[in-house]
């Protein structure tokens, strides 16, 4: 995938960016049977002057880890403002996020891929 998101190129279509990144999963180690999406999530942001922003995330890279969560995964942004790829970075998306109308807490929580989405025993 890590490829896939690396030929896309800034200006291109949503189309055009689909198309190179496709809806394949990604192995997620330890769980052949629960890959994950692609994307693994998207989230949905309006700027003040009306811009509808997307930004998708990209699972690149994966590792079993101990305890909860039991993998690791590293992701990557790829964002569409008005359907056009503005961001392929979590650099670019940090330094653009409160500008496209997102909260610091949600930016947090889209970069934490280390998070236990279950209950601990």
């Amino acid at each position: 995938m890590r490829a896939r998101v690396e030929r896309t190129a800034i200006g291109q279509s949503a189309a055009q960016a689909q198309a190179i990144l496709g809806r394949d999963p990604v192995h997620k180690p330890g769980h052949p049977a629960e890959p994950f999406p692609s994307p693994r999530r998207e989230l949905s942001l309006v700027t003040p002057a009306g811009e509808s922003v997307r930004v998708a995330l990209y699972v690149v890279a994966a590792r079993s880890a101990e305890g909860c969560p039991d993998v690791h995964y590293e992701d990557v942004p790829v964002v569409f403002v008005d359907d056009v790829v503005v961001a392929r970075d979590w650099e670019s998306v940090e330094q653009r996020w409160r500008g496209w109308g997102g909260s610091l807490g949600d930016l947090r929580d889209a970069r934490d891929g280390h998070q236990c989405r279950y209950p601990r025993p």
